[in-house]
């Protein structure tokens, strides 16, 4: 009789090592991740303060050259120091000037009244051209008076608009020249004929004409205008 013999099987428990193999080093390469994290946000930190302190400072740097406008012997002398000095000496002068300004402006665009660049441009060359006949420059003047250019056009500029808005001027009568004339008599050079003295005093009665009619015009525009004064110059 044949006996039956009996086998074990076997079975291999590898599968979880290699499992644990396979995982080991993803673990160790987090870990090591994990690690160096702290590290680079201590370096990035560092870098963002010292990335503050150089824009501290340099805003630092740029207030003091606003507040500091020169220093004697290391002593500073502020910008609001020569502002306040100027509002004592200048103050009413310029904020009169800026009333005007404003209120001529007004005037202007309620009317629909500009001056072109083309009229701004030929007041210019006018001046330049007169100046030019004395042996004057306008431009060196200009300078001297310690103006720009640009605020020469700028005073032009309302000087036309204001000739534009303002009321026609009465004219001289002939009168008036002769009676000037006279007054004058002595002032006049000697090679001065009566007709050039005649159309000098007729150009001098005219101008002052217009100056009375803007002033007026002036004087009537602030009269009938709100001005509120918030400070005391």
């Amino acid at each position: 009789m044949a006996t039956k013999v009996k086998t074990k099987k076997t079975t291999e428990k590898n599968t979880p090592v290699k499992l644990i193999e396979k995982l080991e080093p993803s673990v160790m390469d987090q870990t090591e991740v994990i690690k160096q994290q702290p590290i680079r946000n201590r370096k990035n930190m560092w870098l963002f303060v010292a990335s503050m302190v150089m824009i501290v400072m340099f805003l630092g740097w740029l207030g003091y050259q606003e507040l500091v406008v020169a220093t004697v012997d290391g002593k500073p002398i502020y910008r609001w120091e020569v502002v306040q000095t100027l509002e004592k000496q200048y103050g009413s002068d310029v904020l009169e000037n800026m009333i005007r300004q404003k209120l001529i402006d007004e005037a202007a665009a309620a009317q629909g009244i500009q001056v072109s660049d083309e009229e701004l441009a030929s007041a210019v060359d006018e001046m330049r051209t007169q100046f030019a006949t004395q042996g004057q420059s306008l431009d060196e003047l200009v300078v001297a008076q310690g103006m720009t250019m640009a605020d020469l056009a700028s005073q032009l500029r309302t000087q036309l608009l204001v000739e534009k808005i303002a009321p026609a001027q009465e004219t001289p009568t002939e009168d008036d020249i002769r009676s000037m004339m006279a007054d004058q008599a002595a002032s006049f050079p000697e090679d001065m004929t009566e007709e050039d003295q005649y159309n000098y005093v007729e150009k001098q009665l005219k101008q002052q004409a217009k100056t009375d009619a803007i002033q007026s015009w002036l004087d009537d525009l602030r009269t009938n205008s709100e001005v509120i004064y918030l400070k005391e110059y």
